[in-house]
């Protein structure tokens, strides 16, 4: 399906040697909140005000979330073709 596009979840361990794009989950059409806190093992409502802006934020793309030394960030891919 020529122009569709996906969503790939992200992230980065805070090491100095990591590259920054470790793929943690995909999907066809944006996910809930709910189904994003699942991928980053989280239910969503988080029990924590902090990890809920957290989780937001991310969904929002427009800015990354950090659990326990990892940053995640959720972005809209173009899907490509490898040569």
């Amino acid at each position: 399906m020529k122009g569709d596009k996906i969503f790939c979840l992200f992230s980065v361990d805070n090491n100095y040697d990591q590259p920054s794009n470790n793929l943690v989950a995909w999907w066809h059409e944006k996910p809930s909140l709910e189904i994003l806190a699942a991928a980053l093992g989280l239910k969503f409502p988080c029990e924590r005000d902090e990890d809920i802006i957290k989780v937001v934020n991310i969904w929002s793309m427009k800015d990354e979330g950090t659990f326990i030394g990892t940053s995640y960030r959720l972005e809209e891919i173009t899907p490509g073709k490898v040569k």
